[in-house]
């Protein structure tokens, strides 16, 4: 997702801020083919990332509920 969103906003032509630092924008000529490619992959990265998220959450409620095996206590 990092990367992904580092070129879509590049190739948008808007700033990409570090922590209010500096301006890390890639030198990119503003091309909106490649912005929306680059916006797929970010939209798809990170529907990938809540769905893993929300698998661990529920992975993590069965060892509690179901199998009352300690792994919740041992992880927090």
């Amino acid at each position: 997702m990092l990367f992904s969103g580092w070129l879509m906003s590049s190739w948008s032509g808007y700033p990409v801020p570090f922590w209010g630092l500096a301006n890390v924008a890639l030198p990119l000529a503003h091309n909106k083919h490649n912005a929306a490619i680059a916006s797929g992959v970010h939209s798809v990265c990170a529907w990938i990332m809540i769905i893993l998220i929300v698998l661990h959450i529920i992975g993590a409620l069965w060892h509690n509920i179901v199998r009352r095996d300690g792994v919740l206590r041992r992880m927090l």
